[in-house]
């Protein structure tokens, strides 16, 4: 039968629905959230010409975007052991945690190390359980088991990780007006728009999971 044990460090939270392949656990699409977070900022400088001509100023609000596309939750292994009962008779076993993985938040070139903070607000968005810039599934776990003869167990630790894919959008314009009269200059304002896409990933917090299962 399946089971799940808290550490006295407390790093093991719940089976969480768990697991891997030989525990019979699946991945989850998440359906995205439909809010984008946006920034906005202006830049403003003057340039004169000859000593009593005219001057122009020119305004540029930057706004950026970042918008969650997509979202799957998977499972990551820090460490598996299987113990085979070959007896008729009932054995104990001892699983303990001896390797560990580390998942840290990492994002592709395209959201900038500027907007790599503001990305994951928006990654989080739907997210309940929120998500860590880094985690360790943990070590020093461990439980004994009452093997049934002729029975396996199966036992394994880890984490859960967040896959997201969106988009960055930066609108760019720029508008410039004769200094003194506030006159728009022809042509003005100009706007250009610019998206990509990106990928990321971070794992859940406290999402630390330590299961058995014999079979």
């Amino acid at each position: 039968m399946p089971g799940t044990i808290s550490t006295r460090r407390k790093i093991i939270t719940s089976l969480a629905c768990a697991a891997t392949a030989a525990l019979g656990l699946v991945a989850m699409d998440q359906t995205p959230a439909a809010a984008q977070q946006c920034s906005t900022s202006t830049t403003v400088s003057n340039q004169y010409g000859s000593v009593g001509g005219v001057g122009y100023k020119t305004t540029t609000p930057t706004k950026t975007c970042i918008k969650k596309t997509s979202s799957t939750r998977s499972f990551v292994i820090g460490w598996k052991q299987t113990f085979n009962n070959d007896t008729p008779y009932p054995a104990t076993h001892t699983c303990k945690v001896t390797e560990q993985v580390t998942v840290t938040y990492t994002t592709s070139a395209e959201i900038g190390a500027t907007w790599k903070a503001t990305a994951l607000l928006e990654l989080k968005a739907g997210i309940s359980a929120g998500l860590s810039t880094s985690l360790s599934s943990g070590l020093d776990i461990s439980t004994t088991i009452t093997v049934p003869g002729k029975k396996s167990v199966y036992c394994e630790s880890g984490l859960w990780k967040w896959t997201f894919k969106g988009t960055k959008t930066v609108t760019t314009t720029v508008d410039k007006t004769v200094i003194g009269w506030g006159t728009r200059v022809s042509g003005y304002p100009k706007t250009t728009t610019v998206t990509s896409n990106f990928t990321a990933s971070a794992p859940e917090a406290n999402s630390r999971t330590f299961n058995w299962k014999v079979k």
